[in-house]
């Protein structure tokens, strides 16, 4: 309720703040007053519609609901997905566990490295031993594998979001009251913020939906009445949260803390439970132990994870310097944990009013806390706490690491209007409180887009809306009708440099900072000189590091996306060299990344399909003659006007 990340800052903090609550404080006044006018003016009739409107809610029986709300959620995930992202990937986590996907399907937990990586290595995959994977736990590509052995990975997220859906109906109608159970499931089925997260490929849809078949069998755990009912449910719990650590470890081993202190205290009152939390934990093993065995079989040891290898130590949760360079303190989780708070007032339904206040207002107005209760929002409270934890403040379509808690807020949401009704003492009133959900989610969905409006389910889309260059890349493939060729392409300068800086050794996070703040020229001219070097990944790039910041602290950020951004000294006039690395200072979208997940690897792991994508070097191409010397190579160009996206491919000689 409080916008804590703006008193605590040193900076700017969220400037729209100001703005939305404008907005909400308006709409507060409007809404209300609606509604209260429609139950004065038309108080039967309104009467009428709403008990219409709940004899349909009831009509479908248990089972019937559940399949319903899962298609439902299913299809319009789909249709998020298709409106926003063309059912692509879009974005660099998607695109490596595509990649490590594409490597399980067929047959590989890993790629064996090439010897030039800069031409095919991107900052999220890495090399051990020769072997070359993608950072992400075994689960999340798992499960993409499966929607791309089909031709279909776009499926994967609608089919779990639909399945979340039934789970968090499931968990309910075990908990609370049928009609709470249902209107919670339909509002969380039309929930903006669910369905855009489902419509990506994103590994977070995977999480929600295992963690809340756990909750689920929880509550069937909790009320089983025979010895089988209550084994049976354990295990569905253990094999849940496994299956969980095997996507998002750290989601995982908080809802599993949670689980296990609720079943801690139900062993204490009901001992004829004790036994079963022992098959829990033999279920549990089962994935955790394909997770270690993925983990040994590509970093070489079962329980360090592919991140705290790629990024170091300082990639793990606690208050230290990070991988970007500076110190995560309390105080800065302290802002994290409340910007992503008032990220979902706006963010989570696109309601004119702030969705957070619902959420603690229909806390607030509950008569009682049951345990089931306490258990979600100690849940929520622990994972708000871990991820604040975190240095990494990150969001897709809002704040990801949060997307496993959006069936707590959902249902504290759809309770608000009914607990107030409860505490109402007139017909007209109660009727008043009744209509607000239905005109908010109206006003959401009906609201066109307008600057500076901060509500809409358009307005939001209007943000997240992202065009892959991928599948422009192919088209103009094939459509020329290319085979056995190798493919450059050529990303923008900030890419190039990353690449090159990776190559020598450097973090990827760190050469992407060094990228973005160091003048770029002396970076060009200071990775030639290591890369001539005998053993360039000897220590040489710490030489780079220091040349490059040292020599050139006027180096000033130009104003580019993060994708592509670079720094110059602007005093100073670029050489030839760096002249014509400047002449291709944007790549206009082209990301070798998103075309990782089209390339095709042989039956020993070496990268061999139909057509080899590699990052467009210039005349530095020249080293993978030996690598593919009968192949046709050609450059690829991206071209963007708007939302059209223009490929030319280049013969090379």
């Amino acid at each position: 309720m409080i916008p804590t990340a703006n008193l605590v800052t040193t900076g700017t903090g969220l400037p729209w703040w100001s703005t939305a609550v404008r907005q909400w404080l308006a709409w507060a006044v409007i809404v209300p007053a609606a509604a209260i006018a429609v139950a004065c003016l038309a108080t039967e009739a309104t009467q009428q519609f709403l008990a219409a409107a709940d004899r349909l809610l009831f009509l479908p029986s248990r089972r019937t609901f559940a399949l319903l709300v899962a298609l439902l959620t299913t299809g319009l995930a789909l249709a998020t997905g298709w409106w926003l992202f063309g059912l692509h990937a879009v974005v660099g986590d998607e695109f490596a566990q595509r990649w490590q996907a594409m490597l399980l399907a067929s047959g590989h937990l890993s790629a064996r490295a090439e010897l030039h990586p800069e031409f095919f290595s991107t900052v999220e995959t890495l090399t051990v031993n020769g072997r070359w994977f993608a950072q992400f736990p075994i689960g999340g590509p798992l499960l993409l594998a499966a929607g791309a052995i089909a031709h279909a990975a776009w499926l994967v997220n609608p089919l779990l979001a639909g399945v979340a859906a039934l789970a968090f109906y499931d968990f309910l109608s075990h908990t609370t009251d049928e009609r709470v159970a249902r209107i919670a499931a339909l509002l969380f089925a039309v929930c903006p913020w669910v369905l855009m997260m489902a419509g990506s490929e994103m590994n977070h849809v995977g999480a929600l939906a295992l963690v809340w078949i756990a909750l689920a069998s929880l509550a069937r755990w909790s009320g089983a009445g025979t010895g089988r009912q209550r084994a049976v449910a354990a295990a569905a719990i253990g094999l849940s949260l496994g299956a969980a650590a095997t996507i998002r470890p750290f989601d995982a081993a908080v809802a599993a803390a949670c689980i296990g202190l609720f079943q801690l205290r139900e062993v204490v009152v009901r001992p004829a439970l004790r036994r079963s939390p022992l098959v829990e934990l033999a279920a549990m093993s089962i994935p955790v132990a394909l997770l270690l065995y993925a983990n040994h079989a590509t970093v070489g040891s079962a329980f360090t994870f592919a991140y705290d290898v790629l990024n170091g130590p300082e990639h793990r949760p606690g208050f230290h310097m990070t991988p970007l360079g500076f110190e995560h303190t309390p105080r800065r989780a302290l802002y994290m944990a409340s910007a992503y708070l008032m990220k979902l007032d706006v963010g989570l339904f696109a309601w004119p009013v702030p969705a957070m206040a619902l959420v603690a207002g229909g806390l607030w107005l509950l008569r009682g806390a049951t345990r089931w209760d306490l258990l979600l929002v100690g849940f929520a409270a622990a994972l708000l706490l871990g991820y604040a934890c975190y240095w990494s403040e990150n969001y897709f379509v809002g704040p990801r690491f949060l997307f496993v808690l959006a069936p707590v807020f959902v249902l504290y949401t759809a309770r608000f209007p009914m607990t107030l009704m409860s505490r109402l003492g007139t017909l007209r009133t109660r009727i008043a409180a009744a209509l607000l959900v239905p005109v908010w989610l109206l006003v959401s969905w009906a609201a066109p887009i307008r600057e500076f409006q901060l509500y809409g389910v358009r307005q939001l889309a209007s943000l997240y809306r992202m065009h892959a260059v991928g599948p422009a890349i192919l088209r103009a493939i094939g459509d020329a009708q290319i085979h056995h060729a190798v493919v450059f392409v050529q990303e923008g300068l900030h890419g190039r440099l990353t690449a090159r800086l990776g190559a020598l050794g450097m973090r990827p996070l760190a050469a992407e900072q060094l990228v973005s703040h160091a003048d770029a020229c002396t970076l060009i001219h200071s990775i030639a000189e290591a890369e001539i070097m005998p053993d360039p990944r000897s220590g040489q790039q710490l030489e780079v590091v220091a040349r490059a910041v040292v020599a050139d602290v006027e180096a000033m950020p130009l104003n580019l996306p993060p994708a592509e951004q670079i720094a110059l000294v602007q005093a100073r006039a670029p050489d030839a060299e760096c002249g014509r690395e400047l002449e291709t200072l944007r790549g206009n979208g082209a990301s070798l990344a998103e075309l990782m997940l089209f390339e095709r690897v042989d039956a020993s792991g070496v990268l061999d399909g139909d057509v080899v994508f590699a990052r467009d070097f210039g005349a530095r191409n020249g080293v993978l003659r030996q690598r593919f010397p009968d192949r046709a190579w050609y450059g690829a160009r991206v071209e963007r006007r708007g939302e059209e996206i223009d490929v030319r491919l280049l013969p090379f000689n």
